[in-house]
């Protein structure tokens, strides 16, 4: 993963390359057109009655360039268009070359848009093609018509291929190392989109889990209170009942009786609060289990007239 020095360095430079590919034509072409001027009122070309016809080949190459990459800059990012534009490109070379060897500053041009005209193994060609014109440039401008002069051609075309097809194969590396951290940068793009997603898909789990935490604890808290109620209510309840019967049944101690029940309806009715605000049996709130059980045999006993005898073993 680069750092963000690093990807704002690559920004840059890529914009430069851009640039220079933009622009870098017309450049060239002013400039070997000037020493071609220059070296015409020096004497050493032609006269100014070739200058003519060279100029003119030089302005068609010129809008050569402005339509195929000044103006449509994303056509020769096409493979057919690209070729085209490289063939035309080189054609424009050769011919200014052998009219005036300055241009060969010109035909250095088919190196850079080898690699952005043309694809895999045709960039070498176009290479060696551009090193063909070059070495032209180098030896006058002129066509090899001697043995000696096809020797220093065929050499300058060795020597030229071979520094730039240094370069290209370094180009060639470097665009691979750029096609990796590109897709470096999508894969790390694509790992946030899945964490994104996962971490809404696990907030989404995390709610359902909470909402189903509640609903259990709800019924937990139903099924506590059914046992509340069947545990002290209901046996409250009992106890009075019982004890309102058996003031039916014996009227002379039906005093008695009431107030047994009333005092089971009293207990009934606390421990009915304690339940409703969930807290412990009221015989539970001061007093050990055991001593609590012993406390509710004890007054049941008082209560039924019934001995009753509790025997706990252990804490």
């Amino acid at each position: 993963m680069t750092e963000p020095g690093q990807d704002s360095r690559l920004d840059r430079w890529e914009h430069g390359e851009k640039a220079v590919i933009r622009y870098a034509p017309y450049a060239t072409l002013t400039f070997s057109i000037v020493l071609t001027l220059a070296s015409i009122g020096l004497g050493y070309e032609g006269g100014w009655a070739s200058l003519g016809p060279t100029l003119a080949v030089a302005l068609l190459a010129a809008l050569w360039i402005c339509w195929l990459v000044t103006l449509h800059p994303t056509w020769i990012d096409d493979r057919r268009t690209g070729a085209i534009f490289y063939a035309g490109l080189l054609a424009f070379a050769a011919v200014l070359v052998l009219r005036a060897p300055w241009f060969g500053f010109f035909a250095w041009l088919g190196y850079v848009y080898a690699y952005t005209a043309l694809t895999g193994r045709w960039r070498f060609a176009g290479i060696v093609a551009t090193a063909m014109i070059a070495a032209a440039a180098q030896i006058g401008g002129i066509l090899p018509r001697s043995v000696g002069i096809l020797i220093a051609w065929l050499a300058l075309v060795l020597f030229n291929s071979a520094l730039a097809g240094a370069f290209a194969i370094i180009g060639w590396r470097n665009d691979q190392q750029k096609e990796i951290r590109k897709q470096m940068v999508a894969d790390l793009a694509e790992a946030n989109r899945q964490l994104a997603a996962t971490m809404r898909e696990n907030a989404g789990l995390h709610a359902q889990l909470v909402t189903q935490a509640r609903e259990a604890g709800v019924l937990d808290e139903r099924q506590r209170m059914a046992r509340e109620i069947h545990d002290t209510l209901a046996q409250g309840l009992a106890g009075i009942i019982t004890q309102l019967q058996a003031a039916e049944q014996r009227p002379e101690h039906w005093q008695r009786n009431v107030a047994n029940a009333a005092a089971l309806a009293r207990d009934s009715l606390a421990e009915a609060r304690r339940t409703v605000h969930a807290v412990e049996p009221a015989a539970l709130e001061q007093a050990r289990l055991p001593d609590a059980i012993s406390e509710v045999a004890r007054r049941w006993a008082e209560v039924n007239n019934v001995p009753a005898m509790l025997t706990t073993t252990g804490d």
